[in-house]
């Protein structure tokens, strides 16, 4: 069965390259926010945002490696070459989640609850280290995605792909997240 989420391979130097600026900029960093709230039973991480359009020298790495792989994407499904304009119009974030941490309900990306997430199309998210015991639960594919340092995942922003953390009781798990929206 397809399950409509495409795999691509991120470099293990630029997935260190992320963490260090996560690392090093302590200052940026806020407690993970679900919806407009903070409910650590919901979400536990530790997140710090990448503005647009004024973005470090890593991310702009990060923004190509993330272009080739929605060109990959988009070849594969050309339904979306025939969609309005999309790009990266909002915040993307790195997010940390301690050991016993993560994204811990079910939910999708467009969910209406918000304007601007009305007008997601397309996520992506990369893991920036092994997690063994941890990785993306997908429910109604009935998959696990493991976290591997560098698999870059895109996925639909919609209730299909619904998802969660597989939450790890052994290693903290880091990522990139964002999403592709309609340019309006």
């Amino acid at each position: 069965m397809e399950d409509f989420i495409g795999r691509y391979e991120c470099s293990s130097e630029l997935c260190d390259e992320i963490i260090q600026y996560y690392n090093e900029n302590k200052e940026l960093h806020n407690q993970g926010v679900s919806g407009n709230t903070v409910d650590k039973l919901t979400k536990d991480s530790v997140d710090l945002l990448i503005e647009q359009p004024n973005i470090p020298i890593v991310f702009e790495k990060y923004q190509s490696h993330l272009f080739d792989s929605l060109q990959n994407y988009t070849e594969k499904y050309d339904s979306l070459k025939t969609m309005s304009s999309f790009g990266i119009t909002e915040q993307y974030q790195i997010q940390h989640y301690p050991i016993g941490g993560g994204f811990k309900d079910w939910h999708q990306e467009r969910d209406g609850g918000f304007n601007f997430s009305i007008k997601r199309i397309l996520v992506f998210m990369t893991y920036l280290n092994d997690v063994d015991d941890g990785g993306t639960m997908f429910r109604h594919l009935n998959l696990i995605e493991k976290a591997v340092k560098g698999k870059t995942l895109i996925f639909s922003a919609d209730w299909f792909h619904n998802h969660k953390g597989q939450i790890s009781q052994t290693k903290e798990k880091t990522i990139v997240t964002g999403w592709y929206s309609h340019i309006w």
